[in-house]
This record gives C-alpha cells, structure tokens and sequence, in this order.
C-alpha cells in the first residue's frame, strides 16, 4: 500500500503542475478550452491528493469517518470547478460583456475622446470572441466636419483606443453629427409581431 500511495501521490503532483500551466495558458490566451481541460486535470490531481489524505490520516488516526469527510470536500470542490465553468462558458455563449474589461474600455474611450477632440459618444458595447474583445460604439462628431475629417476622426480614434487596451480588441465606430444627433438618429421603439 505504501508504494501505491506515494505513486498516486507522485502523478498528483505531475498532475498538478500540468493543470496550472493549462488553466495559466487558458487565461492569458483567452481560450475557454484549455481553462476547462487545465481546471479538469487539476481537479483530478485534488481527487488523487484527497485520497491520498483520507488514507493516510486513517491509518494515522484510526478514524474511518475521515476517508468520507475527504470525499465530501473533495466533491464540493469537483461541483465549485464545474460550476464556475459552466457560468464562463454562458456568458461567452450569451455574449454577455466581461465585467472587468467595462472599466478600463469605458475609461480608455472617454480619455480619447476628450484627447481628440470628439464631442462624445453613446451605446458602447463590447462582447468577448475567443481571445478578442469586440467593441462597438458611436461618436459623436462636430457637425461642420466633411465625411473624409469625420473618418479620419473615427479611424485614428480606433487606431489609439487599440494602442491603450490591454487587451487584444477590434473597434467599429459609427461617426454621428452631434448638434442634431437626435432629429438624424432618433429613437425608434422595436415592434415585435
């Protein structure tokens, strides 16, 4: 039994080692999959280290309730893993925004709009797609520039916002005058039939 344990223990700690490096990998390159397989392993590699644990302090302590307690814990933390997971991968099939990345986007464009000269902007949005942050917003522009200076604007305003985001992003704007921006883009209500 003891050369079983220490190879159960030997592979947990392989195990662990390579589940941190996939979860690591997953978050820095954005990828839910290796996130997933790298908390997966992981989760194997506490399984084996919570057997290893049960048994040992029952054949240290001589209470057999320990072995069960192990499990329960080790269950608890297999259904937390899981759910987390699943909660990541519903809000990237749901598009819905990451919380965290609303403050640095919101910031970095009301900075370069006051940097630039825009005269503001609305209905900024952004989702995640794998490893790239989606934003999409509208500008607000001084109303006597031509087409060609208000695409200038909107380009070079996409070009900045790129160069601040700490994070890999593609920006869509949508120029709009600002003096009359509400008799040009009125709000419409959606009808549903």
């Amino acid at each position: 039994m003891g050369a079983g344990t220490l190879i159960v223990l030997v592979a947990s700690l392989a195990n662990q080692a390579l589940g941190w490096f996939l979860i690591r990998t997953g978050k820095r390159t954005g990828s839910l999959i290796l996130d997933a397989n790298g908390t997966h392993v992981l989760t194997d590699s506490w399984t084996s280290f919570g057997v290893v644990v049960g048994l040992v302090l029952v054949l240290l302590t001589g209470w057999k309730l320990l072995d069960p307690l192990c499990a329960i814990a080790l269950a608890i933390n297999i259904f937390w893993s899981g759910f987390a997971l699943t909660r990541r991968a519903f809000r990237g099939l749901m598009d819905l925004p990451d919380p965290a990345k609303a403050e640095p986007i919101q910031h970095a464009v009301e900075e370069l709009c006051a940097r630039l000269g825009i005269g503001g902007f609305h209905r900024l949005r952004h989702r995640n797609i794998g490893r790239l942050e989606i934003i999409s917003l509208h500008l607000l522009m001084a109303s006597e520039l031509s087409l060609r200076e208000a695409h200038s604007l909107a380009t070079q305003f996409e070009e900045d916002l790129l160069n601040v985001l700490p994070f890999p992003a593609e920006v869509i704007t949508h120029p709009e005058p600002a003096g009359d921006h509400a008799s040009v883009h009125p709000h419409k209500p959606i009808h549903w039939s």
